[in-house]
């Protein structure tokens, strides 16, 4: 499903493939909980499909190699602070 989900408005184009009794019951579920809340139920009851729609989702705005990239980056700043805080403990006489 691409663009907004279900609402109290537009649930019939939702549904318009379910059997009647399925639909009516959908609709009462959306009115009633919110389209978020039948969606995040969707992604608990099935956690591999929801891991790929989430996924899909993120890499839209995400390079896929954007985590190794931060961890790179994040090494390179860290080695930085400890090899300060090593030359002010060192100044400071704490360590030699």
């Amino acid at each position: 499903m691409h663009g907004p989900g279900p609402t109290r408005a537009n649930c019939g184009a939702f549904v318009g493939w379910l059997p009647q009794t399925t639909a009516r019951w959908l609709i009462g579920v959306v009115t009633r909980f919110g389209a978020r809340k039948v969606e995040a139920n969707a992604l608990v009851t099935r956690p591999a499909a929801g891991r790929a729609l989430w996924r899909a989702a993120i890499l839209k705005y995400v390079p896929a190699d954007a985590p190794e990239k931060y961890e790179e980056q994040l090494r390179t700043e860290r080695e930085v602070v400890r090899q300060e805080i090593a030359r002010l403990m060192r100044r400071w006489g704490r360590v030699k």
